[in-house]
């Protein structure tokens, strides 16, 4: 006998364009391959490796035998890589500098399994000091792996150096892109003494002697600076005034030969010294944090007043003055204990034109009788803490600030931190600890009681609420005073800062109609009219077993009945079954499909949403629809309107046409069981026939169930069935 074979599919990434074969009579236990025998079209925007399911029905008279087919689908999955420029026309030192023409060089990778459409990449920046000569670069088809898009820029020749550029980048390739943002400056602001001169800046020497150029062993090139000859008592300064245009860092390598721990060079901004080193110290990069604004850096080599030791002098060479450094943000919770080895952790800053800095350090601080003995997590790690030996008393200041931190979805915030403040003499030398924050560009100095005396030799807890400043982004500063003498070490470890997250909120904005009550352009409302819309949602009974609590005290005129929304989060309509449901809510259908809270407002739900968000509209006598596609947010609220056209709930004609350009759920659903049947008609219908009220089997909500409900609903929607996967 002929055997006849059907393919079908509710995936939304397939459609079949030939899904029936006749395989003619089969032997048995022989099987016959048929080639060419079916065929289907992939959707433009298929995910990578996501699995189609096609349902087989093959049947011999009145016997049908079940299968399925499993499909891989392979895609493109399109990332944005990394920012290089390009200059061999310039002075090939791959950044960007006033007057050069480079090329930005953006890579794209192909991490999925198939090659992409025909691709093209993008490049805008709003930055007034750079002309993009080309904004689009046509990559054509990419291949898996890495490819790079090429852009050429010209930079304005009055740029000025350490400016900021931002970039957007975008790759478009068919339904598949991707994008990133980039942030670089303008060249490095720097000084290498490369011209033979002191004529790059507006140097200025001070001192007993002035500051040359020297050949003898620089850090790179040719020169390097060398402090003046002087003799004991005496100094050489060499200082320079520049503009930061941003926050930044400077950074130069230094190299000393001197009497150890007497005579030194020393490294001031704006008047205040940052650092020193003396004794043998060979070529090393130090870096110090700059805010935007003018600063005068000086460099000074200083003997004390007898014994001179090895050259005598100090050498600087390759500063580079303030260029941008991102800032770091932290989401809490957040937590340090110092243990960086030695070093300060990412984002945290000792603040410039105080008097001098936080250091870290495992052990004993120098000084007796005051500070820890090892620090508080172990004992043997490390801790910061701010060293109060002359010269950094009396009543000297360090400032420490932290990274930022993002406190926008929090509803309260808790920071916590243990310190030390011990002073083991009798002469109250013991200084004073405060805590700012940094909010909206200004210090608000002492969110905490100021911490001072002596607090005995051992570690303290310190928990401060800052819920005050939940839903802002801040950063701390650690604000040391010395006391009047050396004993006024004052150490901190084991920072944190956590809080409460705020629930999320889905406002949901959505539109459906009823088939049932629909009418020239919107929906009759004759149940509220006639008082017999409940007060309390109904759909607290089975098959929906809905909970919720929503009612209202009095019906609004424009509701049509009550719908129940559902929030599914899932990869795919087809995928969104009952498993990932994220929550329902009971809501009032107005006469012009917008679907309302209790209080008319859009529907609020308490979640957040992993993959791509779908809504299930449910109805008492109507099928349940799905949304076709994700619902995307549009401003603050999620917006999706079922009504434009069927294909806006997923399957195949899954709803009604109700006028024209306007689609509604479809009616005769009495028993709610997601199939229109004969089971709607016998028994319920014929029980309820002839009655007045809110009856399931009333499925044009006109208040009667009658024959009209039965012959212009029912019997003509036989057969229909949902589409919202289960």
């Amino acid at each position: 006998m002929n055997v006849n074979v059907k393919l079908t599919t509710t995936d939304p990434y397939i459609t079949l364009t030939d899904s029936t074969h006749n395989y003619g009579s089969i032997p048995s236990e022989q099987s016959i391959l048929a080639t060419n025998a079916f065929s289907f079209d992939v959707a433009d925007n298929i995910p990578d490796e996501h699995t189609v399911l096609i349902n087989v029905a093959a049947t011999m008279g009145i016997t049908t035998w079940n299968s399925f087919l499993s499909i891989t689908g392979h895609s493109p999955v399109l990332t944005v890589g990394t920012l290089t420029i390009s200059d061999p026309d310039g002075n090939n030192n791959g950044l960007l500098d006033p007057g050069e023409t480079a090329t930005i060089n953006i890579t794209v990778e192909n991490n999925g399994h198939s090659i992409s459409p025909e691709a093209t990449a993008y490049l805008s920046s709003t930055n007034s000091f750079i002309t993009l000569n080309n904004t689009s670069n046509v990559l054509g088809p990419i291949d898996i792996g890495t490819t790079d898009a090429a852009f050429s820029i010209t930079v304005s020749p009055t740029a000025p150096m350490g400016e900021s550029i931002d970039f957007d980048f975008d790759v478009m390739a068919g339904d598949y892109n991707a994008s990133k943002s980039f942030v670089t400056s303008i060249g490095l602001m720097f000084e290498d003494w490369e011209t033979g001169g002191f004529n790059k800046f507006p140097w200025i020497m001070g001192g007993n002697a002035d500051w040359t150029l020297v050949t003898d062993n620089p850090h790179e090139g040719i020169y390097c600076a060398r402090s003046g000859s002087i003799t004991d008592s005496q100094e050489s300064d060499l200082e320079v005034t520049t503009n930061a245009t941003s926050d930044g860092q400077i950074t130069f390598f230094r190299k000393v030969s001197s009497e150890n721990s007497w005579d030194y060079l020393r490294f001031f901004i704006d008047g205040y010294q940052i650092d020193e080193w003396s004794g043998n110290v060979g070529w090393g990069q130090v870096s110090y944090p700059v805010t935007e604004g003018p600063h005068t850096y000086n460099w000074q080599y200083y003997k004390d007043g007898s014994v001179s030791n090895g050259e005598d002098c100090a050498w600087v060479d390759y500063i580079v003055f303030p260029f941008p450094t991102p800032p770091v943000y932290i989401t809490p919770p957040y937590q340090t204990d110092f243990e960086e080895t030695g070093s300060m952790p990412e984002g945290w800053i000792n603040e410039t034109g105080d008097d001098f800095d936080w250091f870290v350090l495992s052990g004993s601080t120098p000084s007796n009788n005051t500070g820890p003995s090892g620090d508080h997590t172990t004992g043997s790690g490390y801790y910061i803490y701010t060293e109060a030996t002359t010269p950094n008393n009396p009543h000297k200041r360090t400032d420490l600030i932290t990274p930022n931190f993002d406190l926008t979805s929090f509803s309260d915030v808790e920071v916590g931190f243990w310190y030390h403040m011990y002073d083991n003499t009798v002469n109250n030398y013991m200084g004073t600890l405060h805590l700012d924050v940094f909010l909206n560009d200004i210090w608000i100095e002492d969110a905490m009681t100021p911490i001072s005396e002596d607090q005995g030799d051992q570690w303290h807890e310190k928990v401060l609420d800052l819920t005050a400043y939940a839903g802002e982004t801040i950063k701390l500063r650690f604000r040391g005073i010395t006391g009047s003498g050396y004993a006024s070490d004052i150490a901190i470890d084991d920072f944190s800062i956590d809080g409460t997250i705020i629930a999320p909120y889905l406002e949901i904005e959505i539109k459906a109609f009823l088939e049932g009550p629909f009418a020239a352009t919107e929906m009759t409302t004759a149940l509220n009219s006639g008082g017999l819309l409940p007060l309390t949602q109904p759909y607290n009974i089975g098959p929906w077993n809905y909970n919720g609590t929503e009612s209202v005290a009095v019906m609004p005129t424009n509701a049509v009945d009550w719908v129940l929304v559902e929030l599914r989060d899932a990869a795919s309509a087809a995928n969104a079954n009952l498993s990932t449901r994220l929550a329902r809510q009971a809501g009032l259908l107005l006469n012009n499909g917008n679907i309302v809270a209790t209080d008319g407002s859009s529907l609020l739900f308490e979640n957040s949403v992993s993959n791509s968000l779908f809504v299930v509209i449910l109805h008492r006598n109507h099928l349940a629809i799905l949304s076709a596609n994700e619902v995307n947010l549009s401003g603050d609220n999620y917006i999706y309107d079922f009504t434009t056209t069927s294909g806006q709930a997923y399957g195949a004609n899954p709803q009604k046409q109700c006028s024209t350009g306007m689609w509604g759920m479809i009616s005769g659903d009495s028993n709610a069981d997601g199939t229109i049947e004969n089971g709607d008609i016998i028994p319920y219908w014929y029980i309820n026939a002839g009655k007045a009220g809110y009856y399931p089997e009333d499925l044009n909500l006109d208040r009667q169930v009658d024959n009209h409900d039965k012959d212009s609903y029912c019997v003509p929607n036989m057969g229909k069935v949902t589409n919202v996967p289960q």
